[in-house]
């Protein structure tokens, strides 16, 4: 666990450029930031703080989850809609609305981790928003993912 943690705080220390808690992917590619990187980098510093019994690592899941949640995802009238968007381009402001299976479901675990520390109703709603959404635009009418 201890390699895990050095690895991790490294990454932070990279990714964290934005003054937002947003997670930038690569230096040499913009200004851009991903789900694919935020959503898994919430998991992982959730996994981090039950190996190393280290709360400080639930907050940089929160702050991370939070900053995705105010960027990339898809929004209406305050709440999410249960759609991640792919990416944002911190330089130019475009989107990627792209959502796919892999940011829908890193997201979904984070919320459930944070939701299972923190108890915050807020990250339960959204667990349940995306599993919604991901149900009715990801899968078939047996519920198996058809994308």
């Amino acid at each position: 666990a201890s390699t895990a943690k050095k690895n991790f705080d490294g990454f932070i220390a990279r990714a964290v450029c934005y003054g937002n808690d947003l997670l930038q992917s690569k230096h040499n590619s913009g200004q851009g930031t991903n789900s694919c990187i935020n959503g898994p980098a919430a998991v992982c510093a959730c996994y981090l703080a039950i190996a190393q019994a280290d709360d400080s690592y639930y907050e940089k899941a929160r702050k991370t989850y939070m900053a995705e949640r105010g960027k990339l995802f898809e929004m209406s009238n305050g709440k999410p809609t249960g759609k991640i968007w792919d990416s944002y381009d911190h330089g130019s402001g475009n989107y990627n609305y792209w959502a796919s299976t892999y940011n829908q479901g890193t997201n979904l675990g984070a919320a459930i981790m944070l939701y299972n520390h923190y108890g915050d109703q807020m990250f339960k709603d959204d667990a349940d928003a995306i599993i919604k959404w991901s149900e009715a635009n990801m899968a078939n009418s047996n519920g198996i993912i058809h994308v």
